[in-house]
């Protein structure tokens, strides 16, 4: 059982190893020098790429996993990934109960100024710029590893609305052989 003080660490090693989950998913991340401001402005340009929503924990992106991982099937993800064979694990678990707030960019009503540099309302639109939204999160989007040395890596962890995913664990095996494990 991983308790969000483990979580910390994993995720500062997991940081300088390719993750992303502080840097991207975290509006104050432990040890992530970035202000949110900078990170909320690059949130913006993410979805302006024409990426998925994008969202991010509000200063809780440690409790959010740990509490995942403590359910059933964060368990079922963790004992999936203790498989030899496999080389990583995506979960989908739902973590509404634990009231974690997250806060995203809806896609739809946003376009690009003239300058294709930040957002701007859609024409006969009231609002003067783009504001996030800031709601509990459904579900906790997980990417799970493990290091040569055999420590949980965490390479992104991220919250979403239910209905983006389906809950559940996606496995794949080092031959490329892929599973499903619906929660």
């Amino acid at each position: 059982m991983y308790e969000p003080s483990d979580i910390r660490t994993v995720l500062r090693q997991s940081l300088t190893n390719n993750g992303h989950a502080n840097s991207r998913h975290e509006l104050i991340g432990d040890g992530y020098a970035t202000a949110p401001h900078i990170r909320l402005a690059d949130m913006r340009k993410r979805i302006l790429g024409g990426g998925p929503n994008v969202s991010s924990f509000r200063n809780c992106l440690p409790d959010a996993i740990a509490f995942a991982l403590r359910k059933g099937s964060g368990q079922r993800a963790l004992t999936v990934l203790a498989k030899p064979e496999t080389i990583y694990v995506f979960a989908c678990v739902s973590i509404k109960d634990g009231g974690f707030r997250m806060v995203r960019y809806s896609k739809h009503d946003l376009v690009l100024n003239a300058d294709g540099k930040d957002f701007m309302p859609e024409s006969g639109s009231r609002l003067s710029f783009a504001r996030p939204e800031i709601e509990i999160a459904d579900v906790l989007a997980i990417k799970l590893m493990v290091t040569p040395d055999d420590d949980l890596h965490i390479r992104t962890a991220f919250p979403i609305r239910s209905g983006e995913k389906i809950l559940g664990i996606e496995a794949r095996d080092k031959d490329g052989t892929e599973h499903f494990y619906p929660e």
